[in-house]
């Protein structure tokens, strides 16, 4: 029994600490269920034109993948850090607001940052094992 309380308050310790998933929590709570990081549920809520913001992106980062520029990607990155932090300001004021729809309209672009974000660091990463490996 002692083990299931600590797995229980490890797992409410992640949810906490993490916006995107405290987030998801507290729509869960408000019936609407974006499912996990990367489904497709969440898509519908993205906004009108942030795919095409995505989509360009993506192939600004392909080319800097392909280049292996990682001041591009760096670059990029910060790009991305900067919108994340004004969508999480955002999402916060939602939450403010009760306005559970915006909160996952904001919540559903969080993820995507967290994803680039991710995908960014992959390449940093296996950038310096080439480099310094």
């Amino acid at each position: 029994m002692a083990l299931e309380k600590t797995i229980e308050v490890n797992d409410a310790w992640r949810i906490l600490k993490d916006p995107s998933r405290r987030a998801g929590w507290l729509l869960k709570e408000q019936g609407i269920d974006l499912g996990e990081t990367g489904s497709h549920s969440s898509s519908k809520y993205l906004p009108p034109g942030f795919l095409l913001e995505v989509m360009e992106r993506r192939e600004t980062f392909d080319e800097v993948r392909a280049a292996k520029d990682l001041v591009r990607a760096e670059a990029l990155a910060e790009e991305v850090r900067a919108e994340r932090e004004q969508t999480l300001e955002s999402l916060a004021e939602a939450f403010d607001r009760d306005d559970f729809e915006e909160a996952a309209r904001r919540l559903a672009v969080l993820r995507y940052q967290d994803r680039f974000l991710g995908e960014v660091r992959a390449f940093e990463d296996a950038m310096f094992e080439e480099i310094h490996g």
